[in-house]
């Protein structure tokens, strides 16, 4: 999803970027849109905004389980 809205939602462009077959990011698009109910296309902004914010999230994990534990009486 990353590389398909960095490429302006071109699967040719996102499939030649990952290194793919044009008809994977097809098929993956396609599994997406039918798993969550929607189309992509129509819920980019959307679908750009959760994929960013899945990123923070992680890095915050993996910062946070980085730190050593508190203890705490």
């Amino acid at each position: 999803m990353r590389s398909y809205f960095a490429t302006g939602c071109n699967a040719a462009k996102a499939s030649a970027q990952l290194g793919v077959h044009e008809r994977t990011v097809a098929y993956r698009l396609r599994t997406v849109e039918e798993s969550l109910g929607i189309d992509v296309i129509e819920r980019r902004n959307e679908l750009s905004v959760a994929l960013r914010l899945l990123a923070v999230l992680r890095t915050i994990s993996r910062t946070n389980s980085q730190v050593d534990p508190v203890v705490r009486i």
